[in-house]
């Protein structure tokens, strides 16, 4: 089963589109001890659901790490949840990130570390055959009402096919 980082973003949409089952079903999912204290906050939606997978051990938070190089210098701009997401893959954990947060996608980008959004996911869900083509517009829709994405964003996830996600398919 394939690593993803989660970061809390991405675990904000997808919790409430009702999709972070799908995705904990899907892939070995990490998330830092950071990007947990930012969801699980008590009386927020989610704290529930996210401290029950917890206990579980349907997903596993990290420790956190000693401060290790970003590229040439530690990203300022970065919160911190996505600075620890991008240092935990940084240090040979995950196989990839799920982060819907504009800074650690560019961040990403200019780095080479593979990342996708959570728009991405129902279509991965689709070309794996886990959901129906209906299932995955439904779920596209729910994403983008919750979300805030740019229009090359939305573009680009809906000519997304099954060889441009190949590295990130179960």
């Amino acid at each position: 089963m394939k690593k993803a980082l989660l970061d809390t973003s991405s675990a904000i949409l997808l919790y409430k589109t009702g999709m972070l089952e799908h995705l904990l079903s899907t892939y070995t999912i990490f998330i830092t001890e950071s990007v947990f204290d930012e969801f699980a906050r008590k009386g927020y939606p989610g704290y529930e659901f996210i401290t029950r997978v917890r206990e579980q051990n349907d997903i596993r938070v990290l420790d956190i790490l000693p401060n290790i190089k970003l590229g040439e210098k530690r990203i300022k701009s970065l919160g911190q949840g996505e600075h620890d997401t991008v240092q935990h893959y940084q240090a040979g954990i995950g196989d990839f990130i799920i982060t819907d947060d504009r800074k650690a996608a560019l961040f990403c980008r200019q780095q080479n570390i593979p990342f996708i959004n959570a728009l991405l996911f129902p279509r991965i869900l689709y070309f794996t055959g886990i959901i129906v083509e209906s299932d995955c517009q439904k779920n596209f829709s729910r994403l983008l009402q919750c979300g805030r994405y740019s229009a090359d964003i939305i573009d680009f996830a809906q000519k997304s096919s099954a060889a441009d996600l190949q590295f990130f398919l179960p």
